[in-house]
């Protein structure tokens, strides 16, 4: 018995990739990671300026240097990602005066910072405030918490506060009170 197998279909997903970014593409986003432009459109402007050719070059790639890049321009205490978020958030208060860290704590209890934005001080009759959570989204295991107002139908963000237990509960209650 003879059997013969053709296999007709040709499997789109397995495309030759260079794994290095080109150099000229890593200096053009660290002069335009700051930019506010989405990382899409990072994507395509490399492209579309000949940096990187894109049928060898992924957006994920991309992405991966957008974060690095990132990182050299938020991180400021590669150690403690807390106190990190303590001095980004005092040097954008510093630049606005509206922005202002309320609360700090980072012992062995529990690590949490609380912040107000610009809109705290400029809401003047609220008739609606929301508090919204989330819990168990990153790494680090913070919770983030927002309040906002409702103001004419649009939610703005009056502040936040990151927390994390780093005991069990019962301890962190009895520190707390």
């Amino acid at each position: 018995m003879e059997l013969f197998i053709q296999h007709l279909c040709r499997h789109e997903n397995l495309v030759y990739r260079q794994n290095n970014v080109p150099q000229a593409a890593i200096d053009f986003l660290e002069t335009h990671v700051n930019s506010q432009l989405r990382r899409v459109d990072l994507y395509n402007m490399l492209c579309k300026e000949g940096l990187i050719d894109p049928s060898f070059i992924h957006k994920a790639q991309v992405n991966f240097w957008i974060f690095e890049l990132l990182g050299k321009v938020y991180v400021r205490d590669v150690n403690n990602q807390l106190h990190s978020v303590k001095l980004v958030l005092e040097e954008s208060g510093m630049r606005s005066k509206d922005l202002e860290v309320v609360l700090y704590e980072d012992t062995e209890y529990l690590a949490t910072i609380a912040f107000v934005t610009p809109f705290w001080c400029k809401v003047e009759a609220v008739h609606e405030i929301v508090i919204d959570s989330t819990f168990k989204t990153n790494a680090l295991r913070f919770e983030l918490f927002a309040m906002s107002a409702n103001i004419g139908g649009v939610g703005m963000p009056l502040s936040y506060l990151l927390f994390n237990k780093r005991k069990d509960e019962s301890e962190v209650e009895e520190v707390i009170l």
